[in-house]
């Protein structure tokens, strides 16, 4: 959502995006968070109808550069545990148990990127770099 719609954080996400090394990664839950979020901006008078479809299409452009946490069983039994210990709504905690799947299984170092005090919190305390660094 930071990538298209300016607020708080936007641009330290538009930077890390372009940064030539980066692998962005994200949970498939993202793509209706961001298109539930401009329909929201749209129904509040935020944006018109048409600047909502600008957005979609160059969101759903964008989305075929990013590598994609598919929400499997595992995820989700991983998830449903995360949210009886940590202090996080559903979909945080998807994102949550994403990152912590995808730390497991590659050796790359992740960093994890959020403007969600809650899960910010959350991936700290189980190890993440974190952007931003301080909240």
């Amino acid at each position: 959502m930071k990538a298209f719609i300016d607020e708080a954080g936007s641009n330290a996400v538009r930077d890390l995006l372009s940064a030539p090394d980066l692998i962005a990664v994200t949970s498939r839950l993202s793509h209706v968070e961001c298109r539930a979020a401009f329909a929201r901006l749209r129904r509040n008078n935020q944006i018109t109808k048409r600047q909502e479809d600008s957005l979609i299409q160059e969101f759903d452009r964008r989305w075929n550069d990013l590598v994609v946490a598919d929400i499997v069983e595992s995820l989700v039994s991983h998830a449903s545990d995360i949210v009886r210990v940590r202090n996080l709504r559903a979909a945080d905690a998807i994102h949550l148990a994403s990152a912590l799947a995808l730390r497991q299984e590659t050796d790359v170092e992740a960093q994890f990127a959020c403007w969600d005090r809650r899960l910010w919190e959350a991936a700290k305390t189980v190890g993440f770099s974190l952007i931003p660094t301080n909240m």
